[in-house]
């Protein structure tokens, strides 16, 4: 008898249901939108229910539409997007829609904790710089802005803690999610310390049992099981957050391995056997799904939406033909800029486009993203592949930053699809890249972590040697990694220039708006 498992993840816009043989291969996905809400400037929600239901229908799906037996799938295996804050009720309901990570409200609360040395306290006991849209930043804000909601909190823990307490009725959390912010991260349990630092240490009893990924299984409620077609009593093994999940499913588990997402965020990361926090302040030190390791990991904000802005704001009459003519308008892209010389004709970009400013490698809630160096010799070209340029940059600041060396990286996410962008990431980097094949990575962790913890691989190892295979390298020219060195240089002393300026910009554009809000009130 075949056997399969299905993975999830719930991404920021997006929830997948993957259905996988044993040996790794993606045999059906099933795909749902979920809206990203922002109810005031710099604000990112999702309604939890929503995102919930979504999930439901896309697990019936691959029951219905691939026409594999209930009976044969052996485990489901979960993870989903990480940080923020989904709360739930004494009676399991949500208390207000979830925050999310790319949330910007308690963007002046991190500057305060900054200016007052509670970042850095806070780090030496998590390994994690705090941002606007970590958990401990929201519930301070929720305590001091909404109290009436945060006297409702029963349970505040993250999306896929929510989905497995639908899904199954436990409530719990894992390693990853908790090590930011609230984890002791060498003894990886929590700190109360740390939530002395944010103010929040009446609110403990919110913070829910850590289970690890390795051993976080349990059952397919029989309801849920009548919506969706699944076996009753199917096995839910609960994963790391997508991150960690997609390392594990890009075969990035061991030192010497970067595995980088080029997706929504462009997030960079390495496996540790022994924590290590330097350098100081900057990134994430994440107790790894995987028993005995940890990860170091530089999460800067955005990645491909810098793209998608881009092709929206500036180049939209060239999406809107390349939809009439029926062509592949990213490889319509690519072809204008590859012959565009390192550098963009004197154009530089920095990719800080998130309303919650920047998270890696450094911490700045007001960094905006910028053209640098436009004058009348230049085209909307050299600014396309000064964007591109700009995200390779990113992740060259965010590996700078990181402890150890690396040999390759590993590459997933939608900006691993453009063969222009993985040989810049090479040659920007001077590191070998290797693409999997697939496109589910988060997913394939998700289910090779469900594999291991149901015994049916001995070890991570064994799992991954069977279900992961590479289809792609990119070797780095070492001529156009010393020209983009030069570049970095360039990009690095340019932010550090705006640095103060951001908050300048910040300060202006906020008087400006109250004062406007004023005169409405008064008209």
């Amino acid at each position: 008898m075949a056997k399969y498992l299905i993975g999830i993840d719930a991404g920021t816009s997006l929830v997948k249901s993957v259905l996988f043989d044993t040996r790794g291969n993606e045999i059906y996905v099933s795909k749902q939108k979920t809206e990203v809400l922002s109810p005031n400037p710099d604000w990112s929600e999702q309604d939890m229910n929503s995102v919930f239901i979504a999930t439901v229908r896309t697990l019936n799906d691959v029951i219905v539409s691939s026409g594999i037996s209930p009976d044969d799938i052996v485990a489901i295996g979960l993870t989903a997007q990480g940080d923020g804050c989904w709360m739930i009720d004494k009676d399991g309901n949500p208390v207000r829609n979830a925050i999310l990570w790319s949330d910007g409200r308690a963007a002046d609360l991190i500057n305060q904790w900054q200016k007052e040395g509670i970042c850095d306290k806070a780090y030496n006991i998590c390994g994690s710089s705090l941002f606007p849209g970590a958990q401990g930043a929201i519930l301070r804000w929720l305590k001091d802005n909404e109290p009436h909601n945060a006297s409702k909190i029963a349970y505040a823990f993250y999306c896929k803690d929510w989905l497995r307490f639908k899904l199954t009725g436990v409530i719990a959390t894992d390693e990853t999610d908790a090590s930011l912010p609230f984890f002791d991260i060498v003894n990886r349990t929590y700190s109360d310390e740390t939530l002395e630092y944010y103010g929040i240490k009446d609110m403990r009893k919110m913070l829910p049992e850590v289970i690890p990924a390795s051993e976080a299984i349990s059952y397919i409620k029989d309801d849920i099981a009548e919506v969706t077609g699944l076996r009753k009593g199917t096995p839910l093994v609960t994963g790391p957050f997508d991150v960690v999940s997609t390392a594990i499913g890009v075969d990035a588990i061991h030192s010497g391995i970067g595995c980088s997402i080029v997706g929504t965020t462009c997030f960079n990361e390495v496996t540790m056997d022994t924590p290590d926090i330097t350098p100081l302040n900057v990134g994430m030190t994440i107790a790894h799904g995987i028993p005995g390791k940890w990860m170091r990991a530089l999460g800067a904000m955005n990645g491909t939406p810098n793209l998608d802005w881009f092709i929206d704001q500036i180049a939209k009459a060239e999406k809107d033909a390349a939809k009439i003519l029926g062509i592949n308008l990213y490889k319509y892209f690519e072809d204008k800029v590859k012959n565009i010389p390192i550098g963009s004709n004197g154009v530089v970009y920095h990719p800080y486009i998130s309303p919650g400013g920047e998270r890696a490698p450094f911490v700045k809630p007001s960094a905006k993203a910028q053209f640098m160096g436009i004058c009348l010799n230049n085209t909307k070209y050299d600014m396309l592949r000064a964007v591109y340029e700009g995200v390779a940059m990113e992740m060259l600041d965010c590996y700078k930053h990181m402890p150890g060396e690396i040999t390759e990286i590993h590459l997933s996410g939608g900006g691993a699809s453009s063969d222009l962008w993985c040989q810049m990431f090479a040659d920007t980097t001077g590191k070998v890249i290797k693409v999997p094949a697939g496109s589910e990575f988060g997913a394939k962790g998700a289910v090779i972590n469900a594999a291991v913890a149901i015994k049916l691989f001995s070890d991570y190892d064994e799992a991954i040697s069977h279900m992961v295979r590479f289809e792609r390298l990119y070797e780095p020219d070492m001529s156009n990694h010393k020209e983009y060195e030069k570049l970095y240089n360039l990009y690095k002393t340019i932010y550090m220039t705006n640095w103060n300026m951001w908050d300048e910009l910040g300060e202006t554009m906020k008087e400006m708006q109250q004062k406007r809000m004023m005169k409405q009130l008064l008209a």
